[in-house]
This record gives C-alpha cells, sequence and structure tokens, in this order.
C-alpha cells in the first residue's frame, strides 16, 4: 500500500468531501476537505533535466498540513511568510538551513541586488523566488497549497525539492494533486481526467474538448438521464412498495417510452468516441499506392521539406517515415509507405508488408494513382484492400494527360470503388459496417508542383469533420473507459426497457436500472472503487 494510500483511503462509494458539498461552495475548514495527513510537494513544470533545454521559471508544488510551516521556515523576505496575503505574490530567497552558511552574509549579497531580504537564521542562500500561498479551501486540492516559482536550473530546482523533503513534506505520487481536488470534492472524476486530456491535447480540437470536460460538460450530459433513471427506479419501487395501488398499463408504457428515449441518449453519447479519440490522440493516415505514383512527394509536400526521398526509381522507399500536421485542430500523422506490387526483393517486400498492415491499423488513407499510367489492376486492388476505411481519392500527374485521358481515369476510379463496396456489402453480415463510399471524393493534383495539397489536406479534415459533435462544441467521449461504461449504461437500460415489455417482476428492471446509474455514475466518481481510482491517477503525470 503507498503512503497515500495509508493514510487517505479510498473505499467503494462516496467518502468524505465527496459525500457532502464541494470544497468551494463556501463551507468546511481544511480539516474537513483534506484527505491527506502528510504535505506533498512535486515539480509542477515537469521534472528537470540537464540536457532539456534552457528555461527561465520552474514551480515546485506544495499541498497539504505543514505546507505553510514548511514554507515559512525555508523562506526569507522583506515579508515574512506568515505575512503573505493568500493569492499574493511574495518575493524573497529560498535558504537551506542545513548548508551550514552564514545566512546573513548571504542576504547581504542579495540586497545589494535591491532585494532587501531579510535574514536572521543559519542557511545557504539558493535561489531568488516568488512564492504564492492558497488557502484552504480555496486551493486547487483544497488543502494549504504553496507554490515557489525559482529558477528553471536542474540544479536549483533539485536542491529546492530535496530541502522541502527534508523539512518534512514527501514526493508526491503520478496525478495525486488532482486525486485529492477529486476526493476533497473540488472536480468530479470526468472532470480530473479531463486534465490529463488537456495536458497531452495534441490539437485545438482535443485541447477545446478537454476544457469543455474540466467545465463539466460531460458531466452535464450524464446527469439528465441519471435523474430520469433515479426518478424512474423511486416509481417502480413505490408500485412495489404499495401493491393495492392498481398498475395501469399506461404508467408502464411511459416507463418503456422514458427508458427508450434515455438509451437512444447514451446511443448518442456513444457515437461520439469516434471523433473525440481522434480529437484526443490524433488521426493516422496511410499515402499509400503503386511504387512512383507520388506518395513521397505528397509527404515532403506535406512536411514543406525533403523528408522523403524521391527518385524515378521504382521500390525507393522500403520503410515507413511519418510527418505530423494539424488540420482543422486535429493532429494528423501522415505515414510514406512502401509502394503496393508483387517484388522478389526481399526488403522492398518487407515494406511492402508494412504498408498493409499500417492500412489496416491507420484511420484514414490517402490512396495515390498515377494519370501517367492509367488505373491499374494494381489500383482496383488497392481500392478493394481499403474497402470500408475513410479514404481520400488522389489522381497525380495530371500534367502529364489530358482531358480525355483523367475522364477516363475518373469513370475508372469510381467503378472500382463501386464494385469493391458492393463486394464488400455482400460479404458482410452488417451492412452499416462497410463504408459506401459514395461521398469518397477525388482530387486531382500534380504534386512535383505542389498543386492539389490543400484539396487534399481539405479532404481528409472532411473526413472526421462529419462525425458527432465535430464542432467540439458540446460533450464527447474522449476515453476508451468512458465509451465502454456509456455503452454498459445503454445496455442495461436497454434491457430494463425488454424486462417490462416482457411483463417481468419489477424487480428485474430495477436491478438493470441500477446497472446503468453504476456504470453511468463510474464516469463522474458518483461511485468508484479503489482500484479504479488507483488506475486512473497513476497515468497522470507527476505534479499534477
Amino acid at each position: 500500500m503507498t503512503a497515500f494510500q495509508k493514510t487517505g483511503a479510498i473505499v467503494a462509494g462516496v467518502a468524505g468531501g465527496r459525500r457532502g458539498q464541494s470544497c468551494l461552495s463556501g463551507g468546511g475548514t481544511d480539516a474537513d476537505f483534506s484527505f491527506g495527513a502528510d504535505t506533498i510537494v512535486a515539480f509542477a513544470t515537469g521534472a528537470p533535466a540537464r540536457d532539456a533545454g534552457d528555461g527561465a521559471i520552474a514551480i515546485i508544488r506544495m499541498s497539504g498540513p505543514r505546507a505553510f510551516e514548511i514554507a515559512g521556515r525555508i523562506f526569507r523576505g522583506k515579508k515574512s511568510f506568515e505575512s503573505i496575503m493568500p493569492y499574493a505574490v511574495g518575493y524573497g530567497v529560498i535558504y537551506d538551513r542545513a548548508g551550514g552558511a552564514d545566512a546573513s552574509q548571504a542576504g547581504a549579497d542579495f540586497s545589494s541586488h535591491g532585494g532587501g531580504v531579510s535574514t536572521g537564521q543559519a542557511g545557504v542562500a539558493v535561489d531568488e523566488v516568488l512564492i504564492i500561498k492558497m488557502r484552504a479551501p480555496k486551493s486547487y486540492t483544497c488543502e494549504d497549497v504553496v507554490e515557489i516559482h525559482c529558477h528553471a536550473g536542474a540544479d536549483v530546482q533539485r536542491r529546492i525539492l530535496r530541502i522541502i523533503l527534508r523539512e518534512g513534506a514527501r514526493a508526491a505520487e503520478p496525478g495525486e494533486f488532482t486525486k485529492r481536488a477529486f476526493l476533497n470534492g473540488r472536480v468530479d472524476l470526468a472532470q480530473a481526467e479531463a486534465v490529463m486530456d488537456l495536458i497531452r491535447a495534441k490539437g485545438e480540437a482535443g485541447a477545446a474538448l478537454a476544457m469543455r470536460q474540466l467545465e463539466g460538460a460531460l458531466s452535464a450530459r450524464l446527469a439528465s438521464p441519471r435523474d430520469e433513471l433515479i426518478a424512474l427506479i423511486s416509481e417502480l419501487e413505490a408500485m412495489l412498495d404499495f401493491p393495492e395501488h392498481d398498475i395501469d398499463g399506461k404508467s408502464v408504457s411511459d416507463t418503456i417510452d422514458s427508458l427508450n428515449s434515455i438509451e437512444r441518449g447514451l446511443r448518442d453519447l456513444a457515437a461520439t468516441f469516434e471523433y473525440g479519440r481522434a480529437a484526443r490522440d490524433g488521426v493516422s493516415v496511410v499515402i499509400a499506392g503503386r511504387p512512383n505514383v507520388g506518395k513521397s512527394t505528397l509527404l515532403n509536400q506535406i512536411a514543406g521539406s525533403e523528408r522523403a526521398i524521391v527518385t524515378n526509381v521504382p521500390g525507393t522507399t522500403r520503410d515507413m517515415i511519418d510527418e505530423y500536421k494539424n488540420l482543422g485542430g486535429l493532429s494528423v500523422r501522415f505515414m510514406d509507405t512502401a509502394g503496393i506490387r508483387d517484388t522478389g526483393d526481399e526488403v522492398e517486400k518487407i515494406g511492402v508488408d508494412r504498408t498493409v498492415g499500417a492500412l489496416e491499423k491507420a484511420d484514414a488513407a490517402v490512396l495515390l494513382f498515377g494519370a501517367d499510367e492509367g488505373f491499374t489492376e494494381g489500383d482496383a486492388a488497392l481500392v478493394r484492400l481499403t474497402a470500408g476505411k475513410k479514404r481520400v481519392f488522389v489522381i497525380n500527374k495530371v500534367d502529364l494527360d489530358g482531358d480525355d485521358g483523367l475522364r477516363a481515369m475518373r469513370g475508372a476510379v469510381a467503378s472500382a470503388v463501386a464494385s469493391a463496396v458492393a463486394s464488400a456489402v455482400a460479404s458482410s453480415s452488417t451492412v452499416g459496417s462497410v463504408d459506401c463510399g459514395a461521398e469518397t471524393p477525388i482530387v486531382e493534383a500534380s504534386l512535383i508542383n505542389g498543386a492539389g495539397l490543400a484539396e487534399i489536406e481539405a479532404a481528409v479534415v472532411r473526413l472526421f469533420a462529419g462525425l458527432p459533435t465535430a464542432g467540439y462544441g458540446d460533450a464527447a467521449l474522449t476515453s476508451e473507459r468512458h465509451f465502454a461504461l456509456v455503452q454498459r449504461g445503454a445496455e442495461a437500460v436497454r434491457a430494463a426497457g425488454a424486462a417490462l415489455g416482457a411483463g417481468l417482476p419489477f424487480e428485474m428492471p430495477i436491478i438493470d436500472m441500477r446497472e446503468a446509474l453504476a456504470a453511468l455514475g463510474e464516469i463522474t466518481g458518483e461511485t468508484y472503487t479503489e482500484d479504479i481510482i488507483d488506475k486512473i491517477f497513476s497515468e497522470f503525470c507527476i505534479g499534477k
């Protein structure tokens, strides 16, 4: 068991600060909301590294009942730490009391630079700092919090951290500051997870969705079905408690209608996951085609530099080369791949196999065809291989063909798409799982001149812009955990409606509805277990 679990063990259900009001709602004291008897400390701006580049400022964060006491012992300024007003900035020096040097001399040196810092205890001046105190419960963790803004040198940061640890704090575990914010009621679990999403966001869309979730959009979206389920459970339990009252068919029918409506809402929310995941994690797009159709040229145009070798020799690209670009708020990873063809070259064959594997895993594909050679059987095979995947078709080298050739090429591509889709539908047990391909864009380009690049990038964005909440103005699911729980909740609601429709005893649909409530509660933290909490916050960075 970790030190944090020893001092603030979590139990299944809602405990402590999460039972009552939020720590920011105006009631309660520090003791009411603090879950740890110990004080924690960490680098808030990331662990220092000598080879990470020069930075101006770093922040070291302390939280817990002894944060003010420790800060008061190591900080000296014109004002003592105790006299600095909460949420105001104090200016002074951090001292190492175990340093053995005469603090008065260190203070004199500092004063000569206009600091005017008072001294009076033995120690060595370590760094000039700004210091901020935040009194519980009005802080990130709802505990007493101190932030020390020091110079960003790796040795300076580490020395200040060692001083604080020596004075009685302990090193924070990953995500422990946000964990305390959750346990103290400042944020719910969905909001806590959004903090890490915001830090790791790879594009504007991901950052916007994370911010919406941090503001409570997802929690608000889930509040309505939870409230409705609670009301329906209460009605059914009342019918069980008072069997002498007649139960008319209309009451049961209305309940079934309400459950159907709740299920539809949850299914709609689950449908946002594809875009939410893409916004948070970015999307991967494979550039594929026969050898020498312009795949590497396209990657170089996207990168704005010569990332890939371009020659007239087929099979030049043997391994994958990637380039990241932000398009329409999405972080897109474009991957140049080996040209797909039958080859006796063992190394090239490995590259072709990797291309096929990348196509299977990618979120989308840009398929290139060469207008100079016309539409070949190899092109048709590639269209069939990628049936069911989001795609953009590019007819490259249009400057080498006339209008008649281009019309023939467009017709051949459209015919191949229709044939591949028909074949995929015929072999699929679920027609809806196959991309009909009717809206697949066809871009004409001369990539060696840069012509068509903007149209290709815009077409890639449109592949994802049609997904639910693509405007990221509302809540969307961004994690596998949330997606699985919403699906579990929707399925439990469906089962409850089916049980009522089949005339089963009310106890049966009530069990299903409680299962749905538990699933939705796990998203916001209304219901949780120690294992769930530990797993979620273990994925956070230290200092957050």
